[in-house]
């Protein structure tokens, strides 16, 4: 009985340690599925926060994108400026360089304008003395001075014989041709005389040098 006891007290003891063994097991188990399921979180987590890093790396690499084709635009600009920086003073320097030879090339057409105009005038004033003593001149007043009384004899012959007057029934013996030829010589010589110191006086260039 003693030793009966004895198997059924360490029976009882070992039963007793298995449940406390399959107690703290299911225990451990338990707690090993609320490990699992965290570890799971932290998991999700740490994808999460993996998501979220690359994506403000690709942010930043986005930016540093942006920000060098800002860098470079910049320099394209800078680079522009300067050029047309360079063009405008290159333009700033022909410009004054073609208001200086626009100048000058003015002064000297100002300058060759006014030698053609006295070169002009004295070869009108040369021309003219030289027609005024040429054969010319002398055989064209001789020959408007003949028009001249010829057409003024004329008429007169025509009023007289207009009125009336016949060269048989009133003579004029006191009209003498050579006299009125020599009358009319001396007239045209103080008519040239006038006629040239008039031409001086009033004597202006051809309009071709006026301004």
């Amino acid at each position: 009985m003693a030793w009966g006891g004895e198997v059924i007290k360490r029976l009882t003891q070992a039963q007793r340690e298995v449940n406390d063994i399959h107690r703290h097991f299911d225990e451990t188990a338990e707690h090993c599925t609320q490990l699992e399921v965290r570890l799971a979180d932290l998991e999700a987590f740490s994808a999460e926060e993996e998501r979220e890093v690359e994506a403000l790396e690709t942010q930043e690499l986005r930016i540093e994108d942006e920000r060098a084709a800002l860098m470079a635009e910049k320099r394209s600009l800078v680079a522009e400026k300067e050029a047309i920086t360079s063009e405008l003073d290159a333009a700033l320097v022909k410009k004054t360089a073609l208001e200086v030879e626009l100048a000058e090339t003015k002064a000297r057409a100002e300058e060759e304008i006014g030698r053609l105009r006295s070169e002009t005038a004295n070869a009108w004033d040369l021309g003219k003395e030289d027609f005024l003593k040429s054969s010319e001149f002398d055989n064209l007043c001789v020959k408007k001075s003949l028009d001249y009384f010829k057409t003024g004899f004329e008429s007169c012959v025509a009023q007289f014989r207009a009125n009336g007057y016949s060269e048989e029934e009133h003579p004029a013996p006191f009209l003498n041709v050579n006299r009125a030829l020599e009358e009319l010589s001396e007239g045209d010589e103080e008519a040239d005389e006038e006629d040239e110191e008039e031409d001086d006086e009033g004597f202006t260039p051809p309009s071709s040098l006026k301004q």
